[in-house]
């Protein structure tokens, strides 16, 4: 311990004495540490353990899936709660299955009227995740039976917010959708569940039963928990089994319907880990870079204090005490640089998290634990350690054992340095270059696949439009006309708003979230024998929808006001639809029969461009619009052109819906841009972050070959001295360096596109449009790097044919 007190106070001086050194060192080390801490501490969080609950591992998601649906819905459906109770029965892999469903409740007579974000479950639901309650008790089987008293369970945030903490809020009364409801308890902090976003107001499905008598209605969604030590995959097989002899019980209802057993830590996380796990590639490489530059700064250090280790040496120290002290010394600048670093992680957290797209946050339970904690101190402290050791050995052997005659003689602190030495600041300067190619080319990929996100035609125009959610209570509007009543006069007085140019509505709005789609078919034509069946989305829109969002007409007409409950039954459908199933007719008055509501036969009016709805890059789908008026629906979007930025409207907005039912709330206010952006700020941050480590990489491998350059001309005075004295030209001496630094480049560039093909094939899941091996993005990266490099070692060449041979001639 005295030692190596005594080893840490002289590297401390001896930095100290080099402050430009020290500084540069401990810089760049920041940058590597604390872009590393940054991405680390979000895919801990995030990727790695995204779930709060006990045994998150053994937690699974139960999907019903049937290959006779749509690609959509094939192996992605919600299941009947009859099948939910026969999986319950006969299974032997789970402690427990139990379901639950997302809801919107509109919170009455306590201030103002207010929709929650709800959820309904299952009895045992809270007990299966091992949740707590902060207050009173959670939900229970008792309560998800027929008859039993109507409670909630509300959590820690909406209590706070609408109860101020109390306590007497717990045994009180609140109204849901003019049903009177008894809070019974209250969930602990920050509890939050995959798929039900911030879901504040938990009650129970209480089925009745109709609800377990209908085999065929599948609305439930479906979690479970292994058993200890049952896998995944051997849950899958038994449920494969079970899911056959439903099949053959009840062929009627459960014809080609099997199980997916999928874990929730991927329902979660899913969509999100290919790309932060690139970007934990990505900073890998960049401290990597920055460890090679502080390595090669480190010899070149170590060759211009050759003299000083020499007395070391003839004064009795040995080769591991030299070494000792080296090492010690760089990893002084490692935690330096850690320290530094966490600063740049801190700031590169709030970065990252807010750039994450709000329905990807309330996905995920553990968002709001993302941060810097004792995980995250511990990591960064580690590899501050490892990276000193990673740049500090190579030098310090080297360094470690000393020409003496060489050294020790006058003029001997000028020594040039080993050859071996030279070889390593080279292999350092190859390396550098490669990586920073893998991540230039890796960034050139990302920000041309973000490009051709951004210039995809999404079927609309969202500039200038607010969007505007409302959800009906089924027992006030309990009535097709009473809905459509008032969706007409709310549209109506948004309308006559000053400012506002024209209002639309649909049942889903785009990149809403949420989706509907039915099964239909062609009259006139047998039903499709194989193949993919005729599965399209629906939305339920009002006359202006298309006009106020500026859908384009394709061919025949939009809806009018003439197209109400008592007119024609009309349906309008998008290009690809018509594409599909009229290829070379004209699809206007033909008939489709859906299966949504009452199976009647409706005429094609209109044909309109597809609209994206889930995300910018969603794969080409049929759609099928109809009147709200002809298939009144209790939630509608409203969406609202104005003539100028729309987010001052809100307030209006919300009087004239109270206005049409002051106990009515807004569910959600947002603007279809926002809504966008959202759906594009993922592939934009990995877009925008690649960019800048791959600059940080770029400037970091200038800088190492700049370096590498400088010091080889400082060694070679004497020789470059001679040359010019024996007749050599500036051109020769420019040629001479500017080569020696072109050869490592070039074989840098080669080694970083064979790493770069590798890359190019683990990221062609996170691009759109862009090849993995997309050759105009390698030849332009590798033209920048090589550019930049070249400018890099043309300085030095500059400064060499200064060299005034006389002076150089005496350099020794």
């Amino acid at each position: 311990m005295e030692r190596l007190l005594q080893d840490l106070k002289s590297g401390l001086r001896i930095l100290a004495k080099s402050p430009g050194f020290t500084f540069i060192a401990v810089l760049t080390l920041a940058l590597g540490i604390g872009a590393n801490t940054a991405i680390f501490s979000i895919v801990n969080t995030l990727i790695f353990n995204p779930l709060l609950f006990t045994d998150p591992d053994r937690l699974v998601q139960l999907w019903a899936t049937n290959p006779q649906l749509s690609s959509e819905f094939a192996n992605h459906h919600e299941v009947s709660p009859v099948d939910v109770n026969d999986w319950r029965e006969q299974n032997d892999v789970f402690e427990g299955i139990e379901a639950y469903r997302h809801a919107s409740f509109a919170l009455t007579g306590t201030g103002e009227p207010e929709q929650i974000t709800s959820a309904r479950v299952s009895g045992n639901f809270f007990g299966l995740l091992g949740a707590t309650a902060a207050a009173g008790r959670l939900l229970t089987p008792e309560d998800d039976t027929a008859g039993a008293e109507s409670v909630a369970v509300i959590t820690s945030d909406l209590w706070q917010r609408r109860f101020g903490g109390a306590a007497a809020a717990i045994g009180s009364k609140i109204t849901l959708n003019d049903q009177p409801v008894t809070i019974v308890g209250v969930l602990q902090p920050g509890f939050q569940f995959v798929h039900l976003g911030r879901a504040e107001i938990w009650t129970p499905f209480a089925f009745r039963p109709a609800d377990l008598a209908q085999r065929d209605s599948r609305w439930v969604y479906v979690i479970a928990r292994l058993k200890p030590g049952v896998t995944i995959g051997s849950a899958q097989a038994e449920m494969n089994a079970i899911s056959k002899g439903l099949q053959e019980a009840y062929p009627d209802a459960n014809r080609d319907w099997g199980v997916r057993v999928n874990s929730l830590v991927d329902e979660a996380v899913g969509p999100m880990r290919p790309g932060f796990l690139i970007l934990l590639g990505a900073v890998g490489f960049v401290l990597l870079i920055a460890c090679a530059n502080v390595a090669n700064l480190l010899l070149a250090r170590a060759s211009a204090r050759q003299r000083e280790l020499a007395v070391r040496v003839a004064l009795g120290a040995g080769r591991g005490r030299l070494i000792r002290q080296l090492l010690t010394e760089s990893l002084v600048l490692s935690i330096l640089g850690g320290g530094l670093g966490l600063l740049v992680a801190m700031w590169g957290v709030d970065v990252l998290t807010s750039s994450i797209p709000s329905d990807m946050r309330n996905n995920i339970p553990k968002f709001g634990k993302v941060g810097i904690d004792m995980s995250v101190l511990g990591f960064t402290l580690l590899v501050s350690l490892i990276s000193g050791v990673i740049f500090g050995l190579f030098p310090a052997v080297s360094a470690s054992n000393p020409n003496l005659s060489e050294s020790l003689k006058e003029g001997g602190g000028k020594a040039t340095g080993s050859s071996r030495q030279k070889s390593l600041r080279n292999a350092l300067v190859v390396s550098e270059v490669a990586l920073a190619l893998v991540l230039l080319v890796g960034a050139g990929l990302m920000m041309k696949s973000f490009a051709r996100l951004q210039n995809v035609d999404i079927g609309f125009n969202p500039k200038n439009l607010l969007a505007v959610s409302i959800n009906l209570p089924a027992r006030r509007y309990n009535e097709p006309r009473k809905l459509s009543a008032f969706f007409d006069q709310a549209i109506e007085r948004v309308k006559n708003l000053p400012g506002v140019e024209s209002v639309g509505a649909a049942n889903m709005l785009p990149f809403s979230g949420s989706n509907t789609s039915s099964g239909f078919s062609i009259e006139g034509r047998p039903a499709p024998t194989d193949g993919e069946p005729l599965f399209a989305q629906i939305r339920m829109v009002s006359p202006d929808y298309f006009s106020t969002m500026q859908i384009p007409l394709k061919a025949g007409r939009v809806f009018s006001d003439a197209d109400r409950a008592d007119g024609q039954n009309v349906i309008i459908v998008n290009d690809i639809f018509a594409q599909r199933l009229f290829p070379g007719e004209d699809p206007v008055g033909k008939v489709v029969v859906t299966n949504r509501g009452a199976q009647l036969p409706r005429v094609i009016v209109g044909v309109v461009q597809e609209v994206k709805h889930f995300q910018v890059d969603d794969a080409a789908r049929m759609q099928m619009y109809v009147p709200y008026s002809q298939v009144p629906f209790p939630s509608m979007g409203l969406v609202i052109k104005t003539a100028a930025e729309p987010g001052g409207l809100i307030a209006a907005v919300r009087r004239e819906i109270w206005a049409v039912d002051p106990d009515q709330p807004i569910a959600r206010t947002t603007t279809m841009e926002r809504m966008l952006s959202d759906r594009l700020a993922l592939s934009r941050t990995i877009s925008l972050l690649l960019a800048v480590f791959a600059v940080v990489a770029l400037a970091l491998a200038s800088v190492g070959i700049y370096g590498v350059m400088s010091y080889s001309v400082a060694q070679r005075t004497h020789e470059i001295g001679i040359r010019m004295a024996l007749g050599a030209k500036e051109g020769d001496v420019v040629r001479m360096v500017v080569g020696q630094g072109f050869r490592l480049t070039v074989i840098g560039v080669l080694i970083g596109l064979a790493g770069s093909l590798a890359l190019g094939g683990v990221m062609s899941s996170v691009l759109f449009g862009v090849s993995g091996s997309d050759p105009l993005t390698f030849c332009v990266t590798a033209i920048i790097l090589t550019g930049v490099a070249l400018v890099a070692t043309y300085i030095p060449a500059r400064r060499a044919v200064k060299v005034d041979p006389i002076v150089a001639l005496r350099y020794e």
